[in-house]
């Protein structure tokens, strides 16, 4: 190649890249000018719906069904606006066209067919929806359709709702009950017939609605089915049920005996429920006496004391009753006094326990005393002891309790330490002790990771000796007949020219994913625009989630994270943030910020955890949990959190981040787009040093400050927008950042949660792309149809290094967590059984991720040495310049493209200084940051484990 082809190319690469910045501005001024137009047709509509002005509003059809769509979000029209908004419509034949497009072969044309369609209530909609789910097959989409006809529910539309139940997934089934509980007139139709149904899918269906209303021709076919159900565990003869999986069929039991127990008065407190081996059985047998809030009621469920977890389940029934009628508290204290059963005993302290304030005024007698206060520190409900005796001013009866509790302390070596961690430092001294450092448990052990040492080992030595034995196959003939200097300047041309065919391979490959992710940004943009709050926010559309925050040392951001999560737009959420022995003031910030109290808790260990020291809730803030545990690493802290956790989905957030307000809703809806089962998504992560927070809200963003930070910026932007994006259309999406990722609970169960010391004897500081490989894995060999997705209008704000030091910690960090997941599964690598993620991802992580820095390293030195002996000529330098840093630029001006369109627009001067540091990390940063990740490689191969530490500076206020 001439000096001439280097220049036109380099030239058309540059024009290339001027068009791409002329674009983005472009970009910016259309959509600006798009947002004014929309701003102003919403207006002429508000006119013309709302206050019924003669207003003509010019533009297409489909501009304006879309803001009329929008309007109807924003604003309740009457129904003779939505008459009138129908009769213009069908006028202009949208209506017709719609119509049409409700049996079109294209999804979303169908999607976007009913939402609007749906808007108008009529017989000609209603007809048209009816008959698009009797022949609908994607339960997606049915969903959307029940959705448009819930408020018109006659007896054709009841018909075809539960038609559509057979051979339905209980996704569906339960999104479609939650909306006939909702909208079905129980007085009109006499849905009794369908509990009789032979078809297990509507049979599990009216039964779940049985749960929900009440009916009095109900009663009949529960008890027949509870029969059922009962005789087919002995003797397994139901035609029904004989093929169904027994998870299947308990939960059947379940909401049966929950049904009949809740609206029925169909008593299950003998022992053959209350006693159940099914913790759940026991739980709704005890909760159906509720309501009986007597003693003798009492009774029976106390002697049902076993000092096993069904205890919790008493216990709690027992404490609710009290709560009902606070004068049972003193009967139940009675009680306890005679009882002389250690089991009972215990139980009975622990609904005392929530009360010790006011038993400390009423027992006089100081053997009274001490027996009760030993029965809740034994049966270890000795929190709401503490708590009191750090609020009390009641000196004279405080040294009465120390007095009891200073020889139990003795004796027992964990309430001392209970003692020791949460009592008061002045009253701990008054009982002749000094507060030491918490001791903690003993860590656990890993493994050593010798296979791993030998596959980096021949790895490295294969990389090493590669492009030697390449040079060495090919110029044999040339090798024998040349001299030293020769062959090692052939060698070093040759080194340089396989660099730059590599390089172009790369950035073409990374442009062709930026193309790919344009496609799929559009793709998404348009699925959410024609989602109506409405249908979002109606119940059990969209699942509940827990947000699980594993916090350690973030006492500067860690408050506006929290206020952040709980101001979040979306249904239904609890947040659960798991302080992971933090040395720093985290658990005190907290706690004084909500005001939280150390309480009593129970919950099962689903995954082996290290331990969990107190939990801490305020009753103000009732979806909020604070977990306090010995220092475990963040796996750990998210496995804790998974513990806790009481929904589906489970929705892991790094404590210095922050999700904008409608971002859990924009990443959740997404699973209402296809029929797989979603196991996982992933959302965007935005750097925030520069932006402006005020209570735990995102105010204004800016570009942060430094260059450091600036270049990691741009750094994102090509990361999320194009390279995660096009893995995620092309179906092998292997990397959900552990900084915002969400996944489905029953999957974590299934696989042992975050891969930690304490659950597999073995570590790892990639936590988040192992357990998505490992969930892949584990769905791709149960043949499950799954998905796995990347949202990027889900964005989630964090601060990223601005210090070298920190940010070589970082990278060094991603590299090992990367090199230790292609290690622990390297068998998916180029294995078919995992279809796209074992013969696409897999293979390009293993490639262009973990080898391809340690022969860039061998790159650059030969570079280096063929610059310094003057080897290279103009044409290869130049050709290396085209290779790594015009191809580059290009790629980094599209992944600032597709930001534009499709985000929040920047201003004009934080877009310029994003374009020049987009042309200016190629020349050097991204090298750089190829070192960085080579030093990984050598880390890895030494077997470091440790995090590494990296200093906040706290959100901009």
């Amino acid at each position: 190649m001439t000096l001439e082809d280097v220049l036109v190319i380099s030239l058309v690469l540059l024009i290339i890249s001027i068009v791409l910045i002329l674009l983005i501005f472009l970009q910016k001024k259309l959509k600006r000018r798009k947002q004014i137009k929309y701003l102003h047709i919403q207006e002429l509509l508000t006119k013309r719906y709302q206050f019924f002005e003669d207003i003509k509003v010019n533009c297409s059809l489909i501009t304006y069904i879309k803001n009329f769509f929008i309007l109807t979000q924003r604003i309740q029209l009457t129904q003779v606006a939505l008459d009138e908004a129908y009769n213009f419509f069908l006028k202009k034949k949208l209506i017709h066209k719609l119509l049409k497009q409700l049996n079109s072969h294209n999804e979303y044309k169908r999607k976007r067919a009913i939402t609007y369609l749906s808007l108008f209530r009529n017989k000609v909609t209603s007809k048209a929806l009816i008959e698009r789910l009797s022949i609908e097959r994607k339960e997606h989409i049915k969903i959307l359709i029940v959705n448009g006809l819930k408020r018109d529910i006659d007896k054709t539309v009841l018909k075809s709702i539960i038609t559509s139940l057979i051979n339905s997934r209980r996704y569906y089934q339960l999104r479609v009950i939650k909306i006939l509980k909702k909208y079905i007139d129980q007085s009109e139709y006499d849905l009794s017939e369908y509990f009789k149904s032979p078809l297990i899918e509507i049979k599990e269906s009216f039964i779940e609605l049985s749960m929900e209303i009440y009916h009095p021709s109900f009663e009949k076919p529960l008890i027949e089915t509870l029969k059922e159900i009962e005789n087919h565990y002995l003797y397994e003869d139901s035609t029904l049920l004989k093929n169904i999986r027994k998870p299947r069929v308990d939960r059947l039991y379940r909401q049966t005996l929950t049904a009949l127990s809740t609206y029925y008065g169909f008593d299950i407190s003998s022992n053959k429920y209350l006693a159940h081996t099914d913790i759940e059985i026991a739980r709704i047998a005890a909760n159906s006496l509720i309501e009986k809030d007597n003693i003798e009621t009492i009774k029976t469920l106390a002697s049902f004391a076993s000092l096993t977890k069904n205890d919790k389940v008493y216990s709690d029934a027992i404490n609710e009753m009290c709560q009902n009628n606070k004068s049972l508290f003193k009967e139940v204290y009675e009680l306890f006094k005679i009882e002389k059963d250690k089991r009972k005993k215990y139980l009975l302290s622990g609904v005392l326990s929530k009360k010790i304030d006011y038993l400390l005024l009423i027992v006089e007698d100081d053997n009274e005393l001490t027996n009760l206060l030993e029965a809740m520190i034994n049966s270890n409900y000795s929190v709401n002891i503490i708590n009191w005796l750090n609020q009390n001013k009641d000196y004279e009866l405080e040294e009465n309790i120390l007095n009891i509790i200073e020889p139990i302390a003795e004796d027992n070596y964990e309430f001392y330490l209970e003692l020791n961690s949460y009592l008061k430092k002045d009253i701990f001294k008054k009982m002749g002790y000094i507060q030491t450092k918490y001791p903690g448990q003993v860590k656990p052990t890993t493994e050593p990771e010798f296979r791993k040492f030998r596959w980096l080992l021949v790895i490295l030595l294969i990389l090493t000796l590669s492009l030697p034995t390449i040079f060495f196959i090919t110029k044999i003939r040339f090798i024998f007949s040349s001299s030293i200097t020769q062959i090692l300047t052939q060698y070093l041309i040759s080194i340089n020219i396989w660099f730059i065919a590599y390089y172009v391979f790369v950035n073409l490959l990374y442009i062709a994913f930026a193309i790919i992710a344009l496609i799929e940004y559009k793709r998404q943009e348009n699925l959410w625009e024609i989602k109506s709050e409405d249908f979002l926010y109606e119940n059990g559309v969209v699942s509940p989630i827990s947000i699980l925050v594993p916090a350690y040392n973030e006492e500067l951001n860690i408050v506006e994270s929290i206020r952040s999560l709980l101001s979040l737009k979306y249904p239904e959420f609890e947040v659960i943030v798991v302080n992971d022995g933090s040395k720093d003031k985290t658990l005190e910030v907290i706690t004084k910020a909500f005001n939280l109290k150390r309480v009593d808790y129970n919950t099962e260990e689903i995954i082996h955890t290290r331990l969990v020291k107190a939990v801490y809730k305020n009753k103000f803030y009732s979806n909020l949990i604070l977990v306090d545990k010995d220092n475990g690493g963040k796996a750990d802290a998210l496995n804790v959190g998974i513990n806790f956790s009481k929904y589906d989905y489970v929705c892991g957030i790094d404590a210095d981040s922050l999700i904008e307000s409608d971002g859990l809703l924009k990443m959740m809806s997404s699973v209402l787009d296809h029929d797989e089962i979603t196991l996982a998504l992933g959302g965007s992560i935005v750097p925030a040093n520069g932006a402006t927070v005020d209570h735990g809200l995102v105010e204004k963003y800016e570009m942060p400050k430094t260059a450091l930070s600036r270049l990691q910026t741009i750094e994102y932007l090509r990361a999320f927008n194009t390279g995660r994006l096009a893995f995620s259309r092309l179906k092998c999406f292997l990397i959900v950042s552990g900084a915002f990722g969400l996944f489905e609970k029953r999957i974590l169960k299934e696989i042992g949660g975050y891969l930690s010391a304490s659950s597999f004897k073995k570590n790892t500081v990639g936590e988040d792309m192992e357990l998505v490989v490992r969930i892949t894995k584990k769905a791709a060999e149960s043949s499950l149809n799954y998905r796995v997705d990347y949202i990027p209008m889900a964005r989630c704000y964090t601060e990223v290094p601005e210090s070298f030091k920190i940010l070589r910690s970082q990278r060094n960090r991603w590299q090992r967590g990367l090199i230790e997941t292609l290690s622990f599964h390297r068998n998916m690598i180029l294995n078919p059984t995992y279809k796209a993620n074992g013969l696409f991802a897999m293979p390009y992580y293993f490639i262009f991720e973990m080898a391809a820095p340690m022969l860039e390293l061998q790159i650059y030195l030969s570079l280096i040495i063929g610059i310094i002996f003057g080897i290279f000529n103009i044409v290869y330098l130049l050709l290396l310049l085209v290779a790594t840093c015009f191809l580059g630029m290009c790629l980094s001006m599209i992944s600032l493209f597709v930001q534009e369109k499709y985000s929040t627009p920047l201003s004009f001067k934080d877009t310029m200084i994003l374009i020049l540091y987009g042309i200016f990390e190629n020349f050097g940063w991204r090298q750089f940051i190829s070192m960085y990740r080579t030093w990984g490689y050598f880390s890895s191969l030494k077997g470091k484990h440790t995090w590494g530490h990296m200093n906040r500076i706290g959100f901009k206020k």
